[in-house]
């Protein structure tokens, strides 16, 4: 049975780049999709997916400009955002007339406009931040925060219903699709969520993207270079706050100088300035490419090791590649996913602010040269190449379109 589907992220790479990949594994299964694009800058989609425009803001811009406490501006940034865009929201959704919404958890505005419209919805989870282990004295803190998170995000939730939809008895989602395999999560019994709704842990989804010529004479140059290759990109957190540029200007510095020799090559993702103020005065003697984005997916299998900041999209990628990870986690989950990778055997989490170039290299070391590393890449890359999230979610959406005949 063919559906008419609606799927809604808030403006997040990190959260619409998986949709975006289900998006399109939806149409190619047949599905009408529209995909609703909150971003400044429209998202580049996948082919055959349609798109609707509504205006809004850049939350991660908007998230520590004041220089309070970053939870509560986040969660106080989103409530904003969803009291902005929901007329158009439902708007769009009324007129695509859809037997089923498919919206980003961080955008809760899925049960006021399914019950406006009659229709079931299902939350789709874009990090697995709150399946993974957190034991240890060293996730205390991180709990605290998470803790607090999900207090203020549930008030929020509350008081989103009672301003859009007063006095509704809310519906529960269906389901929650979690965009990583049970593996990852060390998941060892189905867990539940909002209302008791299951969910499925479907695996990661990865947004392929047609190389273009650059990445083609990117990959060539990189491919035939004989020497140890490093990939560095931070995301999305170069911008806005100037305590995170100016922790990404010495992250990318030390970084060069952990391996500033002829035989190593890196290619950094990064904004031109942040990178000409991070190799100020540094004789580079490394071969040293840099481009503000590249189509990361489609480049990092050539690659030994990657320099990054816990994003959970880049650490399933690395997954996928087979490649270790140094993170620089800065805020929110990116904690978390730099934990579970060192507790996997293939990553090493280390603090945004206090790093050498030694430390780093010798990091570097033991991830490209313990035997055991390896083993672990093996294992975990041939999961994630098996649990694909393009795949999982599909299934899950035609085994409720089926309930629903």
């Amino acid at each position: 049975m063919m559906a008419r589907i609606v799927c809604a992220a808030p403006p997040l790479v990190g959260h619409m780049t998986p949709l975006a990949a289900l998006a399109q594994a939806l149409r190619e299964c047949g599905h009408a999709v529209l995909v609703i694009d909150y971003f400044a800058q429209p998202f580049s989609m996948p082919e055959g997916v349609a798109r609707a425009t509504v205006a809004a803001f850049s939350i991660d811009q908007v998230v520590g400009a004041a220089g309070g406490n970053v939870v509560l501006e986040a969660v106080h940034a989103l409530q904003h955002f969803c009291l902005h865009v929901y007329e158009d929201t439902l708007r769009h959704c009324a007129d695509f007339k859809p037997d089923l919404l498919l919206f980003d958890q961080l955008l809760p505005l899925a049960p006021m406009i399914a019950r406006a419209l009659y229709c079931p919805f299902m939350y789709t989870v874009s990090s697995p931040l709150e399946f993974l282990p957190k034991d240890g004295v060293s996730a205390i803190l991180s709990q605290g925060m998470a803790q607090a998170f999900d207090k203020v995000f549930a008030q929020m939730c509350a008081t989103l219903a009672e301003r859009l939809d007063p006095g509704a008895v809310q519906p529960s989602p269906e389901r929650h699709l979690c965009f990583a395999s049970e593996l990852f999560c060390g998941a060892t019994t189905a867990p539940r969520l909002s209302g008791g709704r299951p969910v499925s842990f479907i695996g990661p989804a990865f947004l392929r993207r047609a190389p273009s010529a650059d990445d083609a004479a990117l990959a060539a140059q990189i491919g035939q270079f004989e020497g140890t290759k490093f990939f560095a990109a931070l995301g999305s957190v170069v911008a806005g706050l100037a305590s995170n540029r100016e922790a990404a200007v010495k992250i990318f510095r030390n970084i060069l100088l952990s391996h500033n020799e002829p035989d190593c090559l890196f290619l950094f993702s990064a904004p031109e300035d942040v990178l000409r103020e991070a190799f100020e005065g540094v004789p580079i003697q490394a071969t040293v490419i840099s481009r503000p984005f590249v189509n990361q997916f489609y480049l990092l299998e050539l690659f030994d090791l990657v320099f990054g900041h816990g994003g959970y999209n880049t650490a399933a990628e690395c997954l996928h590649s087979g490649v270790p990870a140094i993170t620089f986690p800065f805020v929110f989950d990116q904690t978390w996913i730099a934990q579970r990778l060192e507790e996997l055997g293939v990553g090493v989490r280390v603090s945004r602010v206090r790093h050498s170039p030694q430390m780093l290299r010798e990091h570097a070391a033991r991830l490209l040269n313990a035997p055991g590393v390896a083993t672990n890449l093996i294992a975990l890359r041939d999961d994630a190449r098996r649990c694909d999230g393009r795949v999982g979610g599909v299934r899950a959406v035609a085994y409720l379109c089926r309930r629903q005949m």
